[in-house]
């Protein structure tokens, strides 16, 4: 009966040792080092997985992240260092997906964003904070996409911006304002395109340009305006370009210049004018660019400067005349440069 129960314990004994031989199977430890012999990273591998904890240091000995591991796949909490040693990054990991809160932070230890995440997917509000503390921008996530209103705010805490999401995409009417909390911009989205109706002010609140958006393009009519609201200037574009005449406006409300154009290019006859209405000078466009004569005229009508341009520079003679018409100054010009200068003496006519 003895010798049975000897032999019943040390089966016994041999099985659990079988069972602990097994554990041990594949289990490894695996170092690397620097150059000077300090440890770089520490990992361990069980049948060639990563399993438990890892390891990851600077070579000053510093650590700089501590991940966990299971079947090769993160698994429980895992950090992340600056180089001064203060919490960087903490993040929760199920079966190698991020679960949970996330959360960053600046070197002194202030946090800098916290994000939800469900089975590794952005999921509810995620909130950036400036380095004050105080809230940067929240957004929401529905499926790793935003949906809803994010807002961006100043480092003052005032709303900086709002912008509604659908679907990951703009979506609705989008706001910026200046940091004393005055309307900057207003605009309409739709799937993420510019599309309506758009606004922007001064900081005072008054109006200063407005427009239209089509198929994400400024498209037909857009103006400006002083801050008194006097319009300042107008004009039409197709697809983004400016098309057909910009006139521009004193703030006594007179035309200031019409300038012509053709697919966001000027081109054709340029007008100035002075407050009391008489044209000041004209000018001929092509491409962009003065193209031919050119004349300035004095505000009662009589020709102050005739000028010739070729490719947008002054090219050949230009002449100056006094308000009686007489000839004051000649000048010839090369490539926009000047290479000779023949002045007039208006007494007796005789050139110098």
């Amino acid at each position: 009966m003895n010798k049975y129960r000897v032999k019943q314990k040390i089966i016994k004994v041999f099985i659990f040792f079988c069972m602990f031989l097994g554990a041990s199977v594949g289990a490894e430890e695996l170092r690397t080092t620097y150059r000077n012999g300090s440890l770089d990273r520490l990992e361990n591998f069980q049948n060639g997985k990563l399993q438990g904890s890892s390891k990851k240091y600077l070579s000053n000995g510093t650590l700089i992240g501590e991940w966990n591991y299971k079947n090769g796949h993160l698994e429980g909490v895992s950090r992340v260092f600056h180089e001064n040693g203060s919490l960087k990054i903490e993040s929760n990991f199920t079966n190698g997906k991020r679960e949970g809160y996330s959360r960053r932070y600046y070197n002194d230890g202030t946090l800098m964003m916290l994000e939800l995440y469900k089975s590794g997917k952005l999921e509810g509000p995620q909130k950036t904070y400036f380095q004050n503390g105080k809230l940067h921008k929240v957004q929401l996530f529905k499926n790793y996409k935003l949906e809803g209103l994010s807002k961006t705010f100043y480092p003052n805490g005032v709303l900086a911006n709002e912008s509604p999401y659908k679907n990951n995409l703009v979506d609705g009417e989008n706001k910026s304002f200046f940091d004393t909390g005055t309307l900057f911009q207003s605009g309409a989205y739709e799937n993420g395109r510019a599309e309506g109706p758009w606004k922007q002010y001064y900081k005072s609140g008054e109006i200063q340009f407005e427009g239209n958006h089509k198929n994400h393009f400024k498209d037909g009519l857009e103006k400006e305006y002083y801050k008194s609201g006097v319009l300042k200037r107008v004009f039409v574009r197709v697809n983004g370009k400016v098309h057909g005449f910009e006139k521009n406006y004193y703030e006594s409300g007179t035309i200031a210049s019409v300038i012509p154009f053709k697919k966001g290019l000027a081109e054709g006859k340029y007008q100035t004018f002075y407050k009391s209405g008489a044209v000041r000078s004209i000018i001929f466009l092509k491409n962009g660019m003065a193209e031919g004569e050119g004349k300035t005229f004095y505000e009662s009508g009589s020709l102050e400067i005739i000028e010739n341009y070729k490719h947008g520079n002054l090219e050949g003679l230009v002449q100056n005349f006094d308000k009686n018409g007489q000839l004051q100054l000649e000048r010839t010009f090369h490539m926009g440069k000047q290479v000779n200068v023949l002045k007039v003496l208006p007494k007796d006519g005789h050139k110098q």
